[in-house]
């Protein structure tokens, strides 16, 4: 037994847990996002600073032109107030912090201003033209330098002096500030709208298809249908395209493969056999039978053959140890060499001996091949246990039956009507006693109960005298139950039916269904079926003086002496039902009689010669109606040929039927036959050469047939006695003779 599975049966490493797709391409986005506005930002507050320092150089450059251009005059005249108001004027801008004004060229600081107010400055060493500016990182002021020149038309000009001019940055850095703030705003902003747009967009055209596609595959592992709708001729929607002709492969595959296993599982299940397959390590693998788990274990599936099958037998069990010997040795052997090995195998074993749940079964076992191994072992177990019990059973019956049969039988031989009268008798008898028991319970006087007994005990005496063990039986049992009644009554005067009185119901019950059964018997052994309960003895004699008197009289007393004249049909064919198969037999065929209307009264004139007629007539139904058997299987007909026997009361008189379900009559024999006996017959009537003298379609000569003279011999004696015969045949269905009357 191979095991087929599907891909969803497969053992499959799961991937490590991670981050999803969406995530690591929306983390991608924002580091690259941030990455790209933090450079951004930067780069833009690098500028807006230099700008705003630019504009302030220019404007504190402009500034410091004009206040040395107008210190030149109080320099070059030593007008010291003249250059404070000067210093004054420029100083009244609030941005500057701090200014100085140097002569040159003794450097002595002429006038100074500082809103801290102290000056600390010195003069300037450098280039006198110069604006320079603290560190960015924290810019306070910007500071400017010029020359103050003497002015003289047509002269060089001659430095006389120096200024230096602190102007704040307080308002810039502000701008700055919020500059920073704004950009950084800006910045954040768009790149959160940025990260939201690419995410949506990632999600939309990657993140949910591919999640669509891994649901898709979620339900084609389970076994579902899944398909997955394209909505875009990208990669992805290649890769959708592709999945669906992948699941529709898968699917199609799982649905075969378990319409295969469906299958396989019914014809186990139908086998009704406990099936499983085993491999080296002796355990149970694959597909198994719903009987497996009835007779062995609900739960098969791994567990050892060995405790399945023997764990309830003796360890010196004959079964057990054989299977031990051969399982342990069977995977070794090459698949060629498994018929001799299979002879060694243990074909039964006896499962729970000893206690109510004992179990017989036979084992069979099958190789599983692949090239020259064996890969399993497939193990057919049948539970014989009830087959064997009801075999017991049937036999038991059968030996009661025959044994039944053959006491009828000698009944009938010697004393039928001592028996008829008995069964009468007995019936009476259990009728007093259940009308003398009554219905209710009451108190039995000593008299009473024994008028009970003796009915119980007349009618167990008489089924004694008849061998009937089973009435016999019961009658002994009701017998007990009164008995227990009359000690009571006897010592105490009365008894209280009580319990009892159900018992002995009971027990009448049971006789009269054992009275039936033994009428059953008695009338099937009987030849004459249910006719032999009204026969009684009389004189032959006394019925022939009694016709000759009736002469041709038409009244009652004319029918009763009929009636009396004439003979159950049973007789006519009581030794046919044996004889049938042993004629069959003889001629390598087999065939059973049926017989219906035994007790239909046959009139004298027939019942003298239809014995014999009859006898002719089924010989010749087995002879050349009833086929062999191999060719009526060929032709779909059981092996067993029907020979029917039927009498019945027709309008006109008795009719009788002899039939078989054999070939039919052999028309185109016959009518070689005739002509080579030179017998003309009109188309049609082919069927009446089987009554001329020396017609036969058996070329062999035999103790049944082949002579020609039988049916001549039959038609002959049935048109003495004023009878009839009449064939109605068709080819491969049979033929059927109909005897009656000749004015009918």
């Amino acid at each position: 037994m191979s095991e087929v599975q599907g891909p969803s049966s497969l053992p499959t490493a799961g991937p490590r847990r991670s981050l999803s797709i969406g995530a690591k391409l929306t983390l991608a986005t924002v580091v690259v996002l941030v990455t790209a506005m933090s450079i951004l930002f930067f780069q833009l507050t690098a500028r807006e600073r230099k700008n705003l320092l630019e504009s302030k150089e220019k404007a504190a450059a402009a500034v410091s032109d004009l206040f040395a251009e107008g210190m030149s005059a109080p320099l070059d005249f030593d007008d010291e107030d003249s250059g404070k108001t000067a210093l004054a004027n420029l100083t009244g801008n609030p941005e500057i912090v701090a200014a100085g004004v140097w002569k040159n060229p003794d450097g002595k600081l002429y006038v100074s201003y500082a809103i801290s107010g102290t000056y600390d400055g010195v003069k300037p060493q450098a280039d006198l033209s110069t604006v320079e500016s603290l560190p960015t990182l924290n810019p306070l002021f910007v500071r400017v330098v010029r020359p103050v020149f003497k002015s003289q038309e047509g002269v060089a000009k001659k430095l006389i002096g120096v200024v230096s001019v602190d102007f704040s940055l307080a308002k810039e850095n502000a701008d700055y500030v919020e500059s920073r703030k704004r950009l950084l705003t800006m910045s954040v902003s768009l790149a959160a709208g940025l990260i939201l747009v690419l995410t949506a967009l990632a999600r939309l055209q990657i993140v949910n298809p591919l999640l669509r596609l891994t649901g898709a595959a979620k339900r084609v592992e389970r076994g579902e249908h899944a398909t997955v709708v394209i909505s875009s001729g990208d990669e992805i929607g290649v890769l959708g395209v592709a999945f669906n002709g992948m699941a529709a492969a898968i699917i199609d595959r799982e649905e075969r493969l378990a319409a295969i296993n469906r299958s396989m599982q019914q014809l186990f299940d139908n086998m009704r056999q406990a099936i499983f397959a085993f491999g080296p390590e002796l355990r149970v693998v694959g597909q198994h039978s719903r009987q497996a788990e009835t007779l062995f274990s609900p739960n098969i599936e791994g567990q050892a053959v060995y405790e399945l099958i023997f764990s309830s037998c003796p360890s010196w069990d004959d079964s057990a140890r054989a299977f031990e010997l051969w399982s342990a040795a069977i995977f070794d052997q090459p698949a060629n060499e498994w018929d001799e090995w299979a002879l060694l195998a243990p074909t039964e074993v006896t499962m729970n001996p000893g206690t109510d749940a004992e179990r017989n079964v036979t084992l069979e076992f099958r190789p599983i091949v692949e090239g020259d191994k064996i890969l399993r072992v497939m193990l057919l177990a049948t539970d014989e246990t009830e087959k064997r019990r009801l075999e017991e059973q049937m036999a038991a019956q059968a030996g009661e039956h025959e044994q039944q049969m053959a006491l009828m039988k000698k009944l009938l031989a010697g004393g039928a009507q001592l028996f008829i009268s008995f069964m009468r008798s007995a019936n009476e008898r259990l009728s007093r006693f259940e009308d003398e028991l009554g219905t209710e319970d009451r108190a039995l006087r000593p008299f009473e109960i024994e008028s009970l007994f003796q009915h119980a005990h007349t009618v167990k005496g008489e089924a004694r005298a008849f061998e009937l063990e089973k009435l016999e039986d019961v009658c002994a049992a009701m017998e007990n139950h009164l008995d227990a009644l009359r000690a009571t009554a006897l010592k105490e005067g009365s008894a209280s039916i009580g319990a009892a009185l159900q018992e002995l119901h009971q027990g009448i019950n049971d006789a009269r269904a054992t009275l039936n059964e033994v009428r059953s018997t008695f009338v099937d052994a009987s030849p004459i079926g249910e006719a032999i309960l009204e026969q009684t003895t009389v004189n032959r004699g006394d019925i022939d003086r009694l016709l000759a008197a009736v002469g041709d009289r038409k009244d009652i007393v004319a029918e009763i002496a009929a009636r009396l004249a004439s003979r159950p049909f049973g007789e006519a064919v009581g030794r046919l039902v044996e004889g049938t198969p042993l004629w069959a037999e003889e001629l390598g065929k087999r065939a059973t009689l049926v017989v219906e209307g035994r007790d239909v009264l046959i009139p004298p004139t027939l019942a003298r010669v239809l014995s014999a007629c009859l006898t002719h007539m089924v010989r010749n139904s087995i002879a050349h109606g009833i086929e062999a058997p191999e060719v009526r299987e060929t032709g779909g007909k059981e092996p067993i040929g029907i020979v029917t026997i039927m009498s019945e009361t027709a309008e006109k008189g008795v009719v009788v039927r002899v039939g078989d379900d054999g070939a039919g009559l052999n028309i185109r024999a016959l009518r070689n036959k005739a002509e080579s006996l030179g017998i003309n017959v009109a188309p049609g009537r082919e069927w009446e050469l089987i009554f001329a003298s020396g017609v036969s379609t058996t070329e062999v000569v035999d103790a049944i047939s082949g002579r020609g003279v039988g049916m001549a011999a039959v038609k002959g004696d049935l048109e003495s006695a004023g009878y009839m015969l009449d064939v109605i045949t068709e080819a491969g269905k049979g033929t059927t003779f109909v005897i009656r009357q000749a004015d009918s």
